[in-house]
């Protein structure tokens, strides 16, 4: 048996077993789909917070009142996936667990208030923010003590308030969480101002980002927390549903206090970005001391190039300081798309070879003017089929 207590209010406990209540009261079971307020969506009645309920969900069940809770959710269970949505109203609850026993939990917040008392488990569902207010003290994505889970949260619209620790990726297993930031609409902010709460991405955790343009205050919401720790191995992923151009930068996250975790630069260990482009990461301090931001620009992805010297001896290996000599060897060692440098400035700027290119290839000349094809060895005499190369040639 795995037992996870929150040590904020000991009387909320998640347990990986079946049928065990989260937070101690009788439990009451949906029996159809319909409002979280209708007695007829349960078999004993709508769940009551003072009683200290069970709320479990295996339908879709919706809030749209004021003054619903419970003492303890559970959505999605051994009985089936479940889905809750909250357009309007308020929900208080006391814990809330998505997805066990194999069944998924989806919670869909477009409005209304859900606040939480204590732990918020994404264990294996989704967690998808579009408006509305979550409040909330932990948030485990997914549960650190149950093996054999993913789960994630979608924050496009609405205000997430979070006074503790927000954890994303598994810590006891390694169990992949996610966290994906949609555009500018919402609002990530620990309380007192951002003061307060911790943002952890682990090993295990990815964080997904999907501007809706290249404004950094703007375009996408930024994590503003008391805290922000990033462990070696987390992943930043950049979503392929936004084309990038070179230089967008937008800021990622503000953390009151210097950047912690286990990775010593402070940075994600792995880039996830579009064909031809990957991100540039910088964590500064603001205006020279803490709180530290991190902004991520976009550039282009280092064009892999291929040195030719006409002046080098033979042996070369195409390396700048170790160049080939004939643009044959240049051409036959290039990688598809990538660039061969060829030294104008070594004394001989010229090649009699007039060949065949038949791949994606950058021809540069970086260092001075070189003239490819020309009919003798005289360097200045016209060219018969070639071209003197200034800058890029494709």
């Amino acid at each position: 048996m795995k037992l996870h207590c929150s040590g904020l209010i000991g009387v909320v406990c998640f347990l990986g077993l079946q049928g065990l209540a989260l937070a101690g009261g009788p439990a009451i079971f949906s029996v159809q789909n319909g409002p979280w307020s209708d007695p007829d969506t349960w078999d004993a009645g709508v769940p009551d917070a003072g009683v200290g309920n069970d709320a479990k969900i295996s339908h879709v069940v919706g809030v749209t009142a004021a003054g619903q809770g419970a003492g303890g959710l559970s959505v999605g269970y051994s009985a089936g996936a479940g889905t809750l949505n909250i357009s309007s109203g308020d929900l208080t609850i006391g814990g809330t667990l998505l997805g066990s026993d194999g069944n998924s939990g989806t919670v869909n917040l477009s409005g209304g208030t859900f606040t939480l008392g204590s732990l918020l488990v994404i264990n294996l569902g989704t967690f998808n923010m579009t408006g509305g207010s979550l409040v909330a003290v932990t948030v485990d994505i997914p549960d650190n003590f149950i093996s054999g889970n993913s789960g994630s949260l979608a924050l496009s619209g609405g205000t997430l308030s979070l006074s503790g620790v927000m954890t994303i990726g598994g810590v006891t297993f390694s169990d992949p969480g996610t966290l994906t930031i949609e555009g500018g609409a919402g609002s990530f902010e620990g309380t007192n101002g951002g003061i307060d709460g911790t943002v952890h991405f682990t090993s295990e955790s990815t964080l997904v980002i999907r501007p809706d343009g290249p404004t950094p205050n703007t375009n996408l919401t930024r994590i503003n927390v008391g805290t922000v720790n990033i462990d070696t191995g987390a992943t930043l992923e950049f979503d392929p549903q936004y084309s990038p151009q070179i230089g967008d930068n937008w800021f990622i996250f503000i953390s009151q206090n210097p950047v912690g975790g286990t990775e010593p630069s402070a940075n994600f260990t792995n880039v996830v970005t579009p064909a031809g482009f990957t991100i540039s990461q910088d964590v500064a301090l603001t205006r020279g001391f803490v709180p530290e931001k991190m902004t991520v620009t976009v550039t282009a992805v280092p064009v892999p190039a291929t040195w030719v010297d006409f002046a080098f001896g033979d042996g070369g290996d195409g390396s700048e300081s170790n160049p080939w000599n004939t643009l044959a060897e240049g051409l036959a060692d290039v990688a598809v798309g990538g660039a061969i440098n060829i030294k104008g400035n070594t004394g001989v700027p010229f090649t009699t070879e007039k060949p065949t290119i038949s791949q994606d290839v950058i021809l540069q000349a970086p260092s001075g003017p070189v003239t490819i094809g020309i009919t003798s060895g005289a360097a200045g005499e016209s060219s018969e089929s070639g071209f003197v190369s200034r800058g890029n040639k494709r």
